[in-house]
């Protein structure tokens, strides 16, 4: 299982590391949202690796990160740039978010939990394009759609003896992250999708290569990350993905 940071070219070893790395990466990164003692600063790499810290301003414990957030950010010029989600609703959910996901009418498609890029919170209302990136923590390659809806990991519940297993359909975004105590909510969720283009990245401040895809789901447009050590290969066109996420939603001009 990958790690959210080894899904875009950033792991590290253990705590010093980190701390190490965020060390590096906070002087360049851009203020990018402030509320009271706290400031979210956001670093991106040329490979479109993205990371927002979050940082008390002033006081005793000026400078102490307080918030990590990875993400992805298509590199300019990218098809994924340009497309992706509508945001309808976003609003605090326990430890996490939730956000209400709409189609062109407004209409509610679905509701996920999730991280925001911006780090620090705002709630919105009025309906707004997003993207979202899914870091892919455990996700498995299907040749096809056909592939995939014969694998084990189509299958959303196990069935009795004899009876036909309930199956994801191909193109798939379930928010289990959203428990029913809000204390337990996670930005998680299982994603399945069809691959429409793929780019491999290597991240500049680290050597770390990862892959990019961009999928068809119900959600609409998603960028899901694969970190190289699970994945040596890309996935190729038509291929389908499926696994388990950490979903970041990233909000333009919030």
């Amino acid at each position: 299982m990958s790690s959210t940071l080894g899904c875009i070219g950033l792991s590290v070893d253990d705590a010093e590391s980190l701390d190490a790395l965020v060390g590096r990466l906070l002087p360049a990164a851009e203020v990018v949202a402030q509320a009271g003692e706290l400031e979210a600063r956001r670093w991106t790499d040329p490979s479109g690796a993205s990371l927002t810290m979050t940082v008390r301003r002033s006081g005793d414990e000026e400078g102490l990160l307080v918030d990590l957030v990875p993400s992805y950010v298509a590199p300019t010029g990218s098809g994924a740039a340009h497309d992706g989600v509508r945001l309808g609703a976003l609003v605090g959910h326990g430890d996490t978010l939730a956000a209400d996901l709409v189609d062109a009418d407004g209409t509610r498609v679905l509701r996920i939990a999730c991280d925001l890029a911006q780090s620090i919170v705002t709630e919105v209302s009025e309906p707004r394009p997003a993207h979202l990136t899914a870091l892919g923590l455990d996700l498995t390659v299907h040749a096809d759609a056909a592939a995939f809806a014969e694998s084990d990991e189509s299958i959303l519940s196990t069935p009795g003896v004899g009876q036909t297993p309930v199956r994801f359909a191909t193109e798939s975004l379930l928010a289990y992250g959203l428990a029913e105590d809000v204390t337990k909510a996670q930005p998680t969720a299982f994603v399945s999708g069809t691959v429409l283009s793929v780019s491999s990245q290597t991240c500049s401040e680290t050597g770390q290569g990862f892959h990019t895809a961009r999928l068809r789901s119900s959600a609409g447009h998603v960028t899901v990350c694969l970190a190289l050590s699970d994945h040596p290969d890309p996935p190729r066109l038509g291929n389908v993905l499926s696994g388990v996420c950490y979903l970041v939603l990233d909000v333009p001009g919030l």
